[in-house]
């Protein structure tokens, strides 16, 4: 099932979302029977009336319906054995279905106010959501380590409790050790990309601009999959194996890679070989926190191996420059690059 901004459904629902943002709903809605089921469940708990207390007492609840079920008991019985003609045994039958539809109705309702004041009396925001500025490690409530690459944001929850799934969301590139739990599978959505593991050691690389995602796996096992209404197929990922999905949708078949070029990045290191010259002003950006602006935007395509190290920034700029025939200036925050003379 697509994803969808939980604020803009519930405007949605609330009457309140704007003309773009119904679309948007619309068309999500109608783009698979999973996303449509996923709506309508949304809207009977929406729609259903609140609960006119602010915390469920189950105990109350229990003891009433039980007090009901017995006084039904009774009743049953003595209709039973004094209202009940011998000649038309049929009347104690309906008598014993009418209360088990009375009990059954009692329990359904007491069921249905529960789940309604746990789902309105959690906290409106469990999210937690991170924007990394510098390489950050996180520990998550169920013990899985997280670390983020610069500029990568990252979405999670504050506690994986009664949870079926352990979902995250990721925008940027991060090295993930997850605690292991075969009953609740930990899920990591990243641009349109799926990776499912139960516990293992695996690298994201799922950055906005390049709308891609690499997965490469230190330890254990994972699948991606497209996590948009149209992905069907998934690969499987084991250790020292490494899987692409492009941005129009396509898995590339694992290949054995060399994981430590792939994890390079936790020391402020990395290899770029051929890559396109962007990639390496995008990854010097992030890490040394710049704005690097090239005079000649025709060179951003071109093709460049280098290996940028946890040096001070003006090293690897001359590096770079020297590598693609530029001169540079360093002004504050920002490194303009022109044209060698």
């Amino acid at each position: 099932m697509a994803m969808i901004d939980l604020e803009i459904l519930i405007d949605y629902l609330g009457g309140s979302a704007k003309e773009e943002e119904k679309k948007h709903v619309e068309e999500w809605i109608s783009a698979s029977d999973e996303n449509k089921e996923y709506f309508e469940k949304v809207s009977i708990i929406w729609n259903a009336p609140p609960p006119d207390f602010p915390k469920p007492d189950t105990e109350t609840a229990l003891k009433i319906v039980l007090a009901k079920i017995e006084s039904q008991e009774r009743t049953a019985a003595i209709y039973k054995l004094d209202a009940v003609p011998e000649d038309k045994p049929y009347l104690q039958i309906l008598t014993q279905s009418s209360f088990i539809r009375v009990a059954a109705a009692i329990i359904i309702m007491v069921g249905a106010v529960y789940l309604m004041v746990n789902l309105f009396s959690k906290k409106e925001s469990s999210l937690v959501h991170i924007t990394s500025k510098d390489i950050r490690k996180l520990e998550l409530s169920d013990g899985t380590k997280v670390t983020l690459d610069a500029g990568s944001s990252f979405d999670y929850p504050e506690d994986f409790s009664n949870s079926a799934e352990r979902k995250v969301t990721l925008n940027g590139e991060a090295y993930f050790e997850v605690a292991r739990n075969e009953n609740v599978p930990f899920i990591v959505h990243a641009n349109s990309g799926l990776v499912k593991v139960l516990g293992t050691k695996f690298n994201v690389r799922a950055w906005d601009k390049s709308e891609e995602v690499i997965v490469a796996v230190a330890e254990g096992k994972v699948s991606l999959k497209d996590g948009t209404a149209m992905g069907k197929d998934s690969v499987v990922l084991t250790k020292g194996k490494m899987s692409t999905l492009t941005k129009d949708g396509a898995l590339t078949e694992p290949v054995d890679i060399d994981i430590s070029q792939y994890l390079s990045w936790l020391n402020r290191e990395v290899y770029f070989k051929n890559k396109p010259f962007i990639d390496v002003i995008d990854r010097i950006e992030r890490w040394y926190n710049i704005n690097i602006e090239l005079q000649d935007s025709t060179l951003l395509n071109n093709r460049i191996t280098v290996f940028i190290e946890n040096k001070p920034l003006e090293d690897n700029i001359k590096l770079v420059c020297m590598l693609m025939n530029l001169r540079y200036e360093i002004r504050g925050n920002t490194v303009k690059l022109f044209p060698a003379e």
